[in-house]
């Protein structure tokens, strides 16, 4: 029973997390955990040093604390592609009229640097950590992907839902038998009664015709073969209900 408990929180947690996450990507297109977040490199405009596939760690940062040659993601303001999230590299940094932090961007296998300056308004952090080209980074852009997402979540998720509802056919199971067994433990005292019912029925019969008689004794037969055949019908399903059966392979 406690492991059952343990494997409905664990779904539970794994449910809410995504929820979690569902709203942030719909929110802001990305999702965040205590200022970091995760994004995946589709374009090579900042090879050899970041190449396609590899996974980026970014942590949100205050504008000013970035200095010239670090990695950072933004949304770009771009013509036709407003809204993108970019990384690129930072190339300059000055602060505008109002005192706005600018910080000036170009990808390194690019040949012209960005046009719009990235702000606090777009910014989205700094690169703290990148996968490279080892394991971890096919791994972890294989998680990242659609089948990722179905071994990492929907399928436990459906697993645990078929467990948990094989523990609860097991726990019905449990009761039937119970059940059965009380059904079974009263049958005696039933057995035990029936000879005063003949009695019953003996002393009716002196006061009654041969032909009452004779109907009461069909009937009180007819009764205890309905009890028997409700009897081993209950037996035999209990014994099809105990029977071993093979786990499904999945």
């Amino acid at each position: 029973m406690w492991l059952s408990r343990i494997v409905t929180l664990i779904l539970g947690v794994a449910v809410c997390f995504c929820l979690f996450v569902l709203v942030q990507v719909v929110s802001r297109g990305y999702a965040s955990l205590g200022g970091y977040s995760f994004f995946k490199v589709v374009t090579g405009s900042m090879e050899p040093n970041l190449s396609v596939g590899e996974l980026l760690l970014t942590k949100q940062i205050d504008p000013a604390e970035i200095a010239v040659d670090d990695i950072i993601s933004f949304r770009s303001r771009s013509p036709g592609m407003i809204g993108a999230f970019i990384t690129h590299r930072v190339i300059g940094k000055d602060v505008d009229e109002g005192g706005t932090v600018r910080l000036w961007t170009k990808g390194d296998a690019n040949l012209v640097a960005d046009v719009d300056p990235v702000t606090t308004d777009n910014l989205v952090g700094k690169v703290v950590w990148k996968s490279g080209g080892s394991f971890v980074s096919k791994i972890m852009s294989f998680l990242s992907g659609r089948y990722g997402f179905l071994v990492c979540i929907a399928f436990p998720m459906l697993l645990g839902a078929a467990w948990i509802l094989r523990e609860n056919i097991r726990a019905m199971r449990r009761d039937m038998q119970t059940i059965l067994e009380s059904i079974e433990q009263s049958n005696p005292e039933a057995e035990s009664s029936a000879p005063a019912a003949g009695e019953m029925s003996e002393s009716a019969s002196e006061e009654t015709p041969d032909a009452a008689s004779t109907e009461t004794s069909m009937e009180d037969e007819e009764y205890q073969q309905l009890c028997e055949k409700i009897r081993a019908e209950l037996i035999e399903e209990l014994k099809h209900s105990d029977e071993p059966k093979q786990p499904e392979q999945e």
